[in-house]
């Protein structure tokens, strides 16, 4: 059975998944060691290693007068403590919009795809 995604191929039969939005390669499922959504502050995006800068993905504190940009992805850790990333957000987004709602849903249903092969 293949779970195919805009940025992620996961392919249980043959225990692998291709990153096709982020890092990209072809990986094992059975070689991650955990996985987590998180959101990246869309002006550091491809300028430095993935998930360096980081973004809440509830309100900002008050006092802060916009809304920043960001990515909504996936950081995977593999067992031998390389850093994968998956960008899920085709475009930047911000908190709280249609766009950053249905990224952030379609990240957590490609984790919990993950999440069901580690250590298995």
């Amino acid at each position: 059975m293949i779970k195919e995604f805009y940025s992620i191929k996961i392919d249980f039969s043959n225990n692998a998944f291709q990153i096709l939005n982020g890092t990209e390669g072809k990986y094992s499922l059975s070689e991650i060691e955990r996985c987590v959504v998180l959101n990246e502050k869309a002006s550091k995006k491809g300028k430095q290693a993935p998930f360096l800068a980081l973004m809440p993905s509830s309100g900002l504190p008050t006092g802060i007068l916009s809304t920043p940009y960001l990515f909504v992805g996936i950081k995977i850790i593999m067992k031998d403590n390389r850093n994968l990333a998956v960008y899920v957000s085709k475009n930047k987004t911000q908190v709280g919009t249609e766009q950053y709602q249905k990224d952030n849903d379609e990240a957590k249903q490609i984790v919990k795809y993950l999440k069901s092969r580690i250590n298995t």
